[in-house]
């Protein structure tokens, strides 16, 4: 296990706006497909619950600006072989009322890591909900509840919608190597629920909850789903970007490849 962490800044942009951006590097596995049992699933699914409380801490005065995180999660959220062939069992073990979060498209951890950084603990089923997480005066309390929309901006910018591969065979040998979606973009606003009957996959109600955090009830004309509430901004595109380098030994900069975003 590695020491890991998440850096934050809120950058000023023009005259009167501002961006947030976190970024964080989670705990690796070193196991084709680590079972959500293994240590280091565990050690991640806690690390990202502090994230949640740490963007948390830092969002909450600013609720309405954006807000990205981003990095190596070590989460992938391609299926493995396992869960394709058992059609996934996140479903019928936790309350799953977000319909952008089809156990058909993404891995279970992904969805549980989702449904971890909207503070929505009720969507992670016992095996991969975070135990015995410390109160510290950095973060705030345990009072864990929904509080961010994540969007997945690489996933929703692909044609169709799937999960990249990030990783790269970085030595540009013939050798295999894995081949996973470990990075990402998330945009984090303001949650509001959408109820959501699983089962029929239809939508029940939309009703803004949490007073923590109301997303911003101004009127939007535009019905561009890429802009957000208070059109302070707009999502342009997100794609992965490889670095390929002129090296005998190696092909890319790095074992992961890049994940980019640009935002007007």
């Amino acid at each position: 296990l590695a020491v890991k962490g998440a850096l934050y800044v809120r950058l000023k942009v023009g005259s009167n706006k501002h961006i947030n951006i976190f970024s964080t590097h989670l705990q690796a596995s070193y196991e084709e497909y680590p079972p959500p049992e293994s240590k280091a699933v565990k050690v991640r699914m806690k690390q990202a619950l502090l994230l949640h409380k740490f963007i948390y801490k830092h969002m909450k005065n600013h609720k309405n600006e954006p807000c990205f995180v981003m990095g190596d999660f070590n989460v992938d959220g391609i299926r493995p072989p396992e869960e394709i062939e058992n059609k996934g069992w996140y479903s019928d073990k936790a309350k799953l009322t977000d319909k952008n979060l089809d156990v058909y498209a993404h891995s279970n951890e992904y969805i549980a890591l989702i449904n971890i950084l909207k503070g929505d603990l009720e969507a992670v089923p016992e095996e991969y909900k975070p135990k015995n997480v410390p109160e510290t005066p950095l973060l705030g309390t345990n009072d864990i509840k929904p509080r961010f929309n994540v969007r997945d901006l690489i996933y929703n910018f692909q044609t169709p919608n799937l999960h990249p591969v990030t990783t790269s065979n970085f030595r540009g040998t013939d050798k295999p190597f894995e081949q996973k979606c470990l990075d990402y973009i998330f945009e984090l606003t303001p949650y509001a629920e959408v109820c959501y009957n699983y089962v029929n996959r239809e939508d029940d109600c939309s009703t803004p909850v949490n007073n923590d955090m109301q997303p911003d009830t101004t009127a939007v004309e535009d019905t561009d789903p890429l802009l957000n509430s208070d059109k302070q901004y707009k999502v342009c595109n997100a794609k992965v970007e490889p670095y390929e380098v002129d090296n005998p030994n190696f092909k890319y900069l790095s074992d992961h490849l890049s994940v980019t975003t640009t935002i007007e």
